[in-house]
Order: C-alpha cells, then structure tokens, then sequence
C-alpha cells in the first residue's frame, strides 16, 4: 500500500492493512489531524523529506511526528530516543488518512478518548485498554470510545459489549 503527502513529495510503502487504526481525540492527535495505524518501523519505508516535532509539554517525549517539509501534511511518527531505551524500537505510526480508503475496507477503526488518559502505560499502540470504558461521559460529551469497520455494515465485537454509541459504517 502506497501513502502521500498532499504534494506527493513524501511516500510511505506499507505491505499490509493496519492490525486497526487510531483516531484519538487528544490536543497532539487532532493538531497533528492524524489517524494512527501502527507498524514495526522495519515494515514502513519512507521516501522524501520530512521534518520533526517533539512535545514539549511532557519532560520526555515518546513520539516523534513527521511531516512533509513542502506541504507540511502529517505522514508518520517514530519513536524518540528515550522511548526505544525504555521500549526497544518496536513501533511507528502511519497517518491513514493519507490512505486509499478502499485500500482500509474491513480495518477496525477505534476511537480512543485521548483526553481522559492520565499518560501513563506502555507506548505500544495500546492505549484504549486502559481508558475509561466508553459508556463513561467523556471530556466533550457523550462516550467518544467506540469502534467500527469500514466497508461493513456491522460493528465488531470490541463495540457491542461496552459502547453504548451507534456505530458508524464508512463505505470503501
């Protein structure tokens, strides 16, 4: 799967779907207007310049967001150095709203509520098993946690059980 910038001036190849994707509410996620799918940083190969930026609001930054030097689109995110030391260099994002969206059909699609997480736990893609569960009121107002799959018309079993919120279906 092949994924560009705005401008076409950086490419990501990935050889397969996302295991599901991300779109957290959190102030980084929705500034960087990015939709995470993780892979290991050995599966993603990027071509064309980027630039960097770190948060500075946290005394050590885990993530690293990329994004294209001429269009300034978000592509990815690699892990910093003080989060390999800690975690090994096992994870990366990829922005997936760069994606063909037929190339997503039938990928989960999870709406962690970034904004109610206190930050602490592993940076390893994992992040919603530790979040309030979704029938809690979230910080903007109703339970924003919840799942679909795109290109089908039902919601996986991550979202019946705990989400009180209708799914939404994407078509491809």
């Amino acid at each position: 799967m092949t994924l560009n910038c705005t401008c076409g001036a950086v490419t990501l190849e990935v050889a397969r779907k996302p295991d599901f994707i991300h779109e957290c509410n959190c102030t980084f996620c929705t500034s960087a207007a990015a939709r995470w799918g993780y892979y290991h940083p050995g599966e993603v190969a990027v071509g064309g310049a980027t630039s960097g930026h770190r948060r500075t609001d946290k005394p050590s930054a885990a993530a690293e967001v990329h994004a294209c030097r001429t269009c300034s689109t978000t592509t990815h995110f690699v892990m910093t150095e003080a989060a390999i030391a800690q975690h090994g260099n096992t994870m990366m994002g990829v922005n997936m709203w760069l994606a063909d969206p037929a190339d997503l059909a039938g990928v989960e699609v999870r709406y962690p509520d970034g904004l109610a997480w206190p930050g602490a736990g592993r940076a390893d893609g994992t992040m919603c098993a530790r979040l309030p569960p979704c029938d809690a009121p979230g910080p903007r107002g109703p339970p924003y946690s919840f799942t679909y799959s795109i290109g089908t018309n039902s919601p996986s079993e991550h979202a019946a059980p705990r989400c009180k919120v209708p799914p939404v279906v994407l078509s491809a």
